[in-house]
């Protein structure tokens, strides 16, 4: 770092790089920051640009890509919905199935009468 570098400019964006989710201007070495609800699960691209003075012109360098990992309770929400939209598949099956077997007694019902 160089000298007299005294703050540090975070900038969060989307993958895309376009929609930009976090912005602080830090002195602190070490900083805790509170993504966004619904981040879980996403990549994001995080840069930092160190200033010697608060209105310099950011220089930001590598920008490297990060993924928020999901919680517990978003991949018990996932399987959740797999086993939901597993039963449906199942459910309508059944129903095709039901609906044959009442077609095929109508056929026999009919060429026994």
């Amino acid at each position: 770092m160089a000298t007299g570098v005294r703050n540090a400019l975070i900038v969060i964006t989307s993958s895309d790089g376009k929609t930009e989710v976090y912005r602080q201007v830090t002195s602190r070495l070490h900083n805790d920051i509170r993504m966004p609800d619904g981040s879980h699960g996403k990549q994001f691209i995080i840069k930092a640009a160190f200033l010697k003075h608060m209105d310099d012109e950011p220089r930001f360098g590598n920008e490297p890509t990060f993924s928020m990992p999901l919680t517990t309770e978003d991949l018990a929400a996932a399987l959740d919905q797999q086993h939901h939209a597993e039963f449906e598949a199942q459910m309508q099956e059944v129903e095709r199935q039901r609906q044959e077997i009442d077609r095929l007694h109508a056929e026999l019902k009919a060429k026994n009468n």
